[in-house]
C-alpha cells in the first residue's frame, strides 16, 4: 500500500500517510516555498505549544520523509520544488560536516586538561 506520493525524491503526505493529529496540524500550517517560510515561534503560538515542541515535531515529520526545509532566519517551509530540496540538503550536509569536526575536537581533548576535584 502506497503511503505517500514521491516526485523526484520528494514525498508529500496523502490520506494514507501515518501522521498524528498534532503532526497533521503542524504540516498544514507550514507554507509551500522558501520565500513563504514561517518562524517556529509563530507556529508554536498558533498551536499553543513551545518552540522546542515545534522543532521536535518537524524532526519527526522529516524522519517520515516529509519534505520540510528551514532557514536560520526565515523559519520553516515545505519544499516547492527539487531546487529547494537540494539547497536544504546541501546546507544540512555542511552543518553535519561542521558539527562532526567539533565532535572530533571534543573527543580529542586530553584527560589531563580536565580540572580534578580535590575533595
Amino acid at each position: 500500500m502506497q503511503t505517500s506520493f514521491n516526485f523526484n525524491g520528494l514525498k508529500f503526505p496523502n490520506q494514507q500517510t501515518t501522521l498524528t493529529k498534532q503532526e497533521k496540524k503542524l504540516y498544514d500550517l507550514i507554507p509551500v516555498g522558501k520565500k513563504s517560510a514561517v518562524q517556529g515561534s509563530y507556529l508554536a503560538k498558533i498551536l499553543n505549544v513551545d518552540t522546542r515542541t515545534i522543532i521536535d515535531r518537524v524532526n519527526k515529520l522529516r524522519l517520515k520523509s516529509i519534505g520540510i526545509g528551514s532557514t536560520t532566519t526565515d523559519g520553516y517551509y515545505r519544499f516547492k520544488n527539487q531546487q529547494e530540496h537540494f539547497e536544504f540538503i546541501r546546507r544540512l550536509r555542511a552543518e553535519y560536516f561542521r558539527r562532526g569536526k567539533v565532535l572530533q575536537a571534543m573527543e580529542n581533548i586530553p584527560v589531563e586538561n580536565f580540572i580534578q576535584d580535590k575533595n
